[in-house]
């Protein structure tokens, strides 16, 4: 999904409404968590072998979110890897 540029790359206060897209989460405490999936009402921490995920966190948690386009830059590295050996 694209999302309007102005929703990229910009940490926009969490109010419990979220797009489907990947993002980064400032949580309540400080603590920034990148690359996650809004999954079933909660985020899921991406890129551990073990089922993709390296934590879970509630939207209770999150203070702010930060849409990104980690997908398509990961597309690009897979495409130019695959051209350029």
């Amino acid at each position: 999904m694209k999302l309007d540029d102005d929703k990229m790359n910009v940490w926009i206060d969490f109010d419990g409404h979220y797009e489907k897209h990947e993002c980064d989460l400032m949580l309540k405490d400080g603590t920034l968590i990148e690359c996650c999936w809004p999954n079933g009402g909660e985020f899921h921490k991406l890129g551990t072998p073990a089922f993709g995920c390296k934590g879970i966190f509630k939207p209770t948690d999150i203070s702010k979110i930060k849409y990104v386009d980690y997908f398509s830059k990961l597309k690009e590295l897979k495409n130019k890897s695959l051209t350029n050996p």
